[in-house]
């Protein structure tokens, strides 16, 4: 699969060299979490769901895409169901579904999805998954540790981080980011998991994996609280320590290149 990153949007590409099919992929909408903020008494509206639509919406068409997905954390309440997500998340797929196939339509859960079935129209209620896989490529929200086999695996995408630039130094503090690493996956143990347990997940290249954490789609969110590796399975078990990250980059939304790994602690704690 080739990749290429939208910018200055939040979203990325991903496509086959001898396929037609074209993904454009976005994570963490959050919708409803302005309810959180009204309960204190900060009144937001909901007009940043019209703006996430017709950047989806317009994304899509321009750069003649075939399918969307949705990385996660479409929903913002933790094991419920909130009133603005019962009214705001139909609205956003009828809306979407006026622009887009619904068949064309990929839904990958994330941590703050349960029940998301009650409210997603008929045409993709059970086409909700855990991760998806697009030849070389995993795509997953990034909560949970995916468990399959993955011969030839090359890439993973997925969000549920955040990222957002944490320097109090820098006129970028708080900024949404890209965070693009390639990470060697060795044989030692590590953390209490056993690597050679996850030989299914070694790549073609020296056993090097990139990993791809998209920034939120939701202009409105924060970073969450905990950022560490601890707290992503998939940093656990494969990023063992520093040593096993070979290069890494991280990106503001307009392509800038403002770090490397020896900035990671700025974006991800426990480096």
């Amino acid at each position: 699969m080739k990749v290429r990153i939208v910018y200055p949007y939040p979203m990325l590409i991903l496509e086959h060299e001898n396929d037609y099919k074209r993904y454009l992929v976005v994570s963490d909408l959050h919708i409803g979490f302005e309810s959180s903020f009204n309960a204190k008494g900060i009144k937001l509206d909901n007009s940043y769901i019209q703006e996430m639509l017709n950047d989806i919406i317009n994304i899509f068409h321009r750069l003649e895409c075939t399918d969307l997905v949705l990385l996660g954390d479409i929903k913002d309440s933790i094991g419920k169901v909130g009133r603005t997500e019962w009214l705001n998340i139909p609205y956003f797929f009828t809306e979407l579904f006026k622009h887009i196939n619904s068949s064309n339509i990929h839904i990958i859960r994330g941590n703050h999805d349960s029940n998301i079935d009650k409210l997603l129209p008929t045409d993709i209620r059970y086409a909700s998954k855990n991760m998806l896989i697009l030849d070389d490529t995993l795509l997953f929200h990034g909560h949970t540790m995916p468990r399959i086999r993955l011969d030839r695996l090359k890439r993973v995408v997925m969000g549920h981080l955040h990222p957002i630039l944490l320097k109090r130094d820098s006129i970028l503090h708080g900024e949404r980011i890209w965070v693009i690493m390639k990470v060697r996956v060795n044989t030692d143990e590590c953390n209490g998991y056993n690597i050679n347990n996850l030989s299914h997940y070694t790549s073609y290249d020296n056993n090097i994996i990139d990993i791809i954490v998209m920034p939120s789609f939701n202009r409105y969110i924060t970073a969450i609280k905990d950022r560490s590796k601890r707290a992503v399975p998939l940093f656990r078990r494969l990023i063992c320590n520093n040593n096993n990250i070979v290069k890494a980059a991280i990106l503001t939304l307009n392509g800038s290149i403002i770090g490397d790994e020896n900035s990671l602690n700025y974006v991800i704690s426990d480096y």
